[in-house]
């Protein structure tokens, strides 16, 4: 089968772990003998043109350079002009190779996907990683989880908007309002657009559901389910794990880890409260970029006046390899979610790595989450599943490696994928 996948990001330029999940997939997919070409954006300037990464073509289409570890302005994947030039791409890379099938990676890229599969005559189809084809800011879903009945732009400018400002410290304007109107129309285009598709697929029944709260995709539309791979390398040794702790002295009590961006929606308050209450029993470690917010109030009965606490240890952005030394050195794994989180990559890995994960019951989280410890997420019950897990041993280590295998591994999740892509194109 020759394959052509549209994704916004993919390494070494990524931020996050959807590009990651795009690379261990293609290339899981040339291991099985088929075809794979990826076009993407060439955020690095000095990243070639095209090439063959372990099997995968890459071809790359020129845009305005984005500095290393920071995200495009999602405003650049609506621009038209972007759109003509990446649809012109993957016109191209069609008519020099040939394709069964287009597979948009990630909602960014429905509309140039659709249109040059349109203009050839290839059947096209999106795989959607998060909810941001339902809103531009979708500050709904930190509160609830469903989509509201009344959602719409009535909503989204008299209490959604003002919300998202207060709380993410961004200054009212004429032009903030105007990019909310000009975001939420073009998601409207691009939710007509992907019906048309052969399929809409998403990473977790659990984000399926969420939109399904919205009423979208609707009746008549194919869907499926194609959860991410999880890379089977052997885990980190665990020598290296103990040189980690030792060099930042986290030897005398366990480790709690929490990786990723420290914002509202990853649930970094529920993380901060329970490193406020469990400082004597545990060392909390940050792996990620620090940030700063004023007072949040993510959801009713708790509130949080700290976003950050003097007993984290943080270590700040670092390499992959460190990320996973990180969780193979950790006791447990903090996944508190408060957003609808499709299917958490770092739920994922740290289980590879062995280490137990306490996460919320959001979204993907529990699909995610083998390890089978999850709760609702306020900070009560959270405090509590974490002490009890630091004063219980964890003897499951290799078992909850094999069961996170056994249910993502590549080969598992390409065996999904290919049935998938049989039923598009009957």
């Amino acid at each position: 089968m020759r394959l052509i996948w549209v994704s916004a990001h993919y390494p070494p330029f990524h931020v996050g772990g959807s590009a990651v999940s795009v690379q261990l997939q293609a290339e899981a997919l040339v291991r099985a003998g088929h075809m794979v070409c990826v076009v993407t954006p060439r955020w690095d300037a000095s990243a070639l043109g095209a090439e063959t990464v372990n099997g995968v073509l890459v071809g790359r289409f020129g845009v305005d350079p984005v500095p290393a570890g920071q995200l495009s302005s999602e405003c650049v994947f609506m621009d038209p002009v972007f759109q003509r030039i990446a649809e012109g791409c993957i016109a191209g890379v069609v008519r020099d190779i040939g394709a069964d099938l287009i597979h948009a990676q990630d909602r960014r890229m429905i509309a140039p996907a659709a249109a040059a599969a349109r203009a050839l005559g290839v059947p096209a189809m999106v795989t959607l990683r998060d909810t941001g084809l339902l809103c531009p800011i979708a500050t709904c879903l930190l509160q609830q989880t469903t989509v509201p009945a009344d959602c719409g732009q009535v909503k989204l400018f008299r209490e959604c908007g003002p919300w998202y400002r207060e709380h993410y410290r961004i200054k009212h304007s004429v032009r903030h309002v105007v990019g909310l109107a000009y975001r939420y129309r073009a998601l409207g285009h691009d939710r007509e657009t992907a019906e048309g598709m052969a399929c809409v697929a998403f990473v977790s029944e659990g984000l399926r559901k969420v939109y399904a709260s919205a009423g979208w995709p609707p009746a008549g539309v194919r869907t499926a389910i194609l959860p991410s791979p999880v890379d089977p390398a052997p885990p980190v040794a665990a020598e290296v794990a103990a040189d980690l702790r030792r060099a930042h002295r986290l030897e005398d009590k366990p480790v709690v880890l929490f990786v990723g961006k420290p914002s509202l929606g990853k649930g970094w308050p529920l993380f901060v409260a329970v490193a406020g209450a469990l400082r004597d029993r545990a060392n909390f470690v940050h792996v990620g970029s620090e940030a700063t917010m004023k007072e949040l109030i993510p959801g009713p009965g708790w509130r949080i006046k700290s976003y950050s606490f003097d007993g984290i240890v943080h270590v700040g952005t670092q390499p992959h390899e460190t990320t996973l030394a990180w969780m193979r050195a950790a006791d447990v794994v903090m996944v508190p979610s408060v957003q609808a989180d499709a299917l958490p990559r770092v739920a994922l890995e740290a289980q590879a790595q062995g280490t137990l994960v306490i996460g919320s019951t959001r979204g993907g989280v529990p699909e995610a989450n083998i390890s089978g410890r999850t709760q609702l997420p306020e900070p009560g019950p959270m405090i509590e599943t974490v002490r009890h897990a630091l004063t219980q041993p964890f003897p499951f280590r290799a078992t909850v490696r094999a069961e996170v295998l056994a249910a993502f591994s590549p080969e598992a999740t390409t065996a999904k994928l290919l049935a998938c892509y049989a039923e598009a194109l009957a």
